[in-house]
């Protein structure tokens, strides 16, 4: 089933098209988490169920040399953006929660708000890649000791995030966070196993000749981390911004030829103020002659026609001819 189809079957998505990116986004990408779509189920504390869209499988974490598949779940809240995915560690029977996590409480949910302040412009893709890191630091699981107790241990320190209760057949629990997130949410029938070849992740500690090796691989993760999501920042603001790019670069085109036709409209006006101007002198000096005429003939009581009429060629002397030669019959 698709994305989409998933989105419109859970049906109260406030922004249901930035949940498809996001999720597309996680799926195209195979160097932080193999994870597939479903509808999953959450239950509030107050014993209100919700359907959402969940996203179950693995994040891939490394630790002290090696690639670890840590198995998780992410649901997804109907206003998301505004509020941040709900995420939790689901440990395989093999594993147990590494007590006392600094973003992992003993139910599993994942503290985001120890990890990265949560924001609407944050996308869950770099929201994992720091989830990794946080796991490379410490582990959020480690193997059940052969033949040890059922019941995973739980943590003592008054500072833990929350407390754990389990149900007898394993599969519901119920947690009370205490940080930023609004709601508290129970685990309701989410799969606990992973894929055969998920491996699980072991708690050891560093030993004294890997502290440098350790210290670099860190290093280099936060620096691949830090690029990914500077990256995807610097690809996001460019596809907003292209819009905007586009939009004045077609102004500019069309200034351009504005321009253009504003040259050529003031060349046409110059030829025809040119024309007048030449029309205008042609005028002055026929009016000019006219005065001159007038002037010398003041004092003559007849002139002759001939003396008026001067062509300017034989065709227009002949043709004054024939008009004075029909004036004169009539």
């Amino acid at each position: 089933m698709s994305i989409r189809q998933l989105i419109r079957d859970v049906g109260q998505y406030t922004n249901p098209s930035r949940i498809e990116q996001d999720v597309a986004a996680i799926l195209n990408s195979n160097h932080v988490a193999s994870l597939t779509p479903r509808l999953g189920h959450l239950t509030h504390t107050s014993g209100a169920r919700h359907t959402m869209l969940q996203l179950a499988g693995v994040l891939f974490m490394n630790y002290q040399g090696q690639r670890y598949n840590v198995p998780m779940s992410i649901f997804f809240p109907s206003n998301y953006p505004t509020e941040p995915p709900v995420c939790f560690v689901t440990p395989t029977q093999t594993m147990l929660i590494t007590p006392n996590h600094p973003v992992v409480n003993d139910a599993g949910f994942i503290l985001i708000h120890n990890i990265a302040p949560w924001n609407p412009n944050m996308r869950v893709l770099v929201l994992l890649e720091m989830i990794a890191a946080a796991f490379s630091r410490k582990p959020p699981c480690y193997a059940r000791p052969a033949g040890g107790a059922a019941l995973q241990r739980r943590a003592t320190s008054d500072s833990a995030p929350s407390s754990l209760e389990t149900s007898a057949n394993g599969r519901s629990s119920s947690f009370s966070g205490r940080g930023s997130e609004k709601d508290s949410f129970a685990a309701n029938e989410m799969d606990r196993s992973s894929s055969a070849s998920s491996e699980p992740v072991r708690s050891r500690g560093h030993s004294a000749s890997d502290a440098s090796d350790i210290s670099a691989r860190r290093k280099a993760e936060a620096v691949a981390i830090v690029r990914r999501k500077l990256l995807a920042e610097t690809r996001e603001y460019f596809e907003n911004a292209m819009p905007e790019v586009e939009k004045a670069l077609a102004m500019q085109k069309e200034l351009e030829e504005n321009k253009a036709c504003v040259a050529r409209a003031m060349e046409a006006a110059n030829t025809l103020l040119r024309s007048h101007e030449e029309a205008a002198k042609d005028l002055e000096s026929q009016v000019a002659g006219l005065r001159e005429w007038l002037e010398s003939n003041e004092r003559v009581d007849e002139v002759a026609t001939a003396d008026l009429l001067v062509p300017r060629d034989v065709v227009s002397g002949q043709l004054i001819d024939l008009v004075a030669e029909d004036h004169a019959i009539e």
